[in-house]
Formats: C-alpha cells, structure tokens, sequence
C-alpha cells in the first residue's frame, strides 16, 4: 500500500494515473451495460466532479450515513454544474445493487468501481480492513477535481467527507473568481446551470468549425455549404446524453 499522498493540485488525467481504467454505467448495471472508462476519459466528460471513496458497500456507516448526504444535499452540487460519484473497491454488480437499495442512481450520483484498487493505490486511498478479511478498501475520503486538477481532499469521518464537508473545503479553497460564480450560480434555479453548460459547449464547437472552416478556405479557395456538416460535428463535442446535466 501507497503512503498518502498530497492530492492537492495534481491533474489526475496525466499518466500513469489518467490511464487507470474505472468500471462504471449509464444505465441499470448488467453485464452488457457494465464498461471501463479511463480517469482521462472521465473527467474530459465531467468537467467538475465530486467523488467520495467508501470502504465497502452496505457497511453500516456507508450505508446509513456518509451515502445518504449526498443524496440530501445533491441539489447543492448540481447548482454548481457539479457532478458527483461514488467510488468503492466493491465489484459492479454489487455497487449497482447498493446504488438501487439507497436510490444514489435516482439522484443521479455516478458509479465507480476500483474493483482492484489500482487506482485508490496510485493516489494513496486504500486500506486493509480487518472485518473484510484483509482485502483492500478504500479510505473514507472526499475530493473535488476542476478539469482533471484536484482542487480540494477531505479524508477522515463523515463529517469532513460526506456531502457538506467537501462542499465547506471547497469552499476553503476558493479563488476569487470561484466565489463569485459559486454565489452566481447559487441564485438560479439547476436547470438554468445545466442548460448554460450545454450552450457552453455548443458554441465552442461551433466557433472551433468556423475557424476550421476558414482555414480550409484559405487553403483552397472553395466556400462549402453553410452549416456542412455542423450536425455531426456538434454531436461529437457534446457527447451522448449523459453530458447533458441533470438529465437523469
């Protein structure tokens, strides 16, 4: 096992981390749903994410008070256009189980399994826990990651991990202009957050074509139809629907 490392800063998406591989679904886990994604992948999906490690799923203190904060209090996580996922060493299927037993799938909490704990063992997040006959588990730990770029770590009980501690340590570690879109965004209502972000996207996908399109022109002369192949090519840098906020 690692020694804690200091998350603080570090961009997860570079290798050797950012190749670690996580199961994950979109859908109720089955063996045709169940798929790994890259941590690269991961937050090039979620640009700002919340991910809380537990040891074990239906343990009674993961079960009865650290998983139930998030679905409190997820509403304060989506008016920030920030998404959140749950992390366990706990294979798929039994992670997809406890996510339908407690509802974190209805709040839209994302599913993550490390069932090898490559990735909890890279950043320092794993335990061996003596009623679990001496498997590996993650810790009990909270993080928050901008773009890839660990912005804040909570670790400990849950109080400092559960929903309204990483929300306090975000907080702590504002910058400036972080305070006053987090005030901003407090003020409307998820949804205008959500739509924001989808805009967002489309009109940098649009201006990143207009100037595709401007240096074919001057490449070769020629003045394509208007809006050729704008469909496609918006398709593909908003994703599927799950880049769509709030959606589920």
């Amino acid at each position: 096992m690692r020694p804690n490392v200091n998350l603080y800063g570090h961009d997860l998406s570079l290798p050797p981390i950012g190749l670690s591989t996580l199961f994950t679904s979109d859908k109720e886990v089955t063996p045709e749903t169940v798929y790994e994604i890259t941590l690269k992948d991961l937050f090039q999906r979620y640009e700002k994410l919340v991910i809380f490690g537990i040891p074990g799923a239906y343990t009674p203190v993961c079960t009865m008070e650290h998983c139930p904060t998030f679905v409190q209090h997820i509403g304060k996580f989506k008016a920030q256009g920030i998404n959140v996922a749950c992390l366990s060493t706990d294979n798929a299927f039994v992670l997809g189980a406890f996510f339908k037993f407690l509802k974190l799938d209805k709040a839209g909490i994302i599913m993550l399994s490390d069932p090898y704990g490559k990735f909890l063992e890279s950043i320092g997040k794993v335990q061996r826990e003596p009623m679990k006959s001496l498997t590996l588990c993650s810790t009990r730990f909270a993080m928050y990651v901008v773009n890839g770029r660990v912005r804040a770590v909570t670790e400990g009980d849950v109080e400092r991990t559960g929903a309204l501690g990483i929300l306090k340590e975000i907080e702590a570690n504002f910058t400036p202009s972080d305070k006053i879109e987090w005030e901003q965004n407090s003020k409307k209502p998820a949804i205008q957050v959500g739509m924001e972000k989808v805009m967002e996207k489309a009109s940098d996908a649009y201006h990143s074509i207009l100037r595709g399109s401007s240096r074919e022109e001057t490449q070769s002369d020629k003045h394509p139809p208007v809006g050729a192949g704008l469909g496609a090519k918006h398709e593909a840098a908003l994703g599927d629907k799950e880049d769509y906020p709030y959606t589920k």
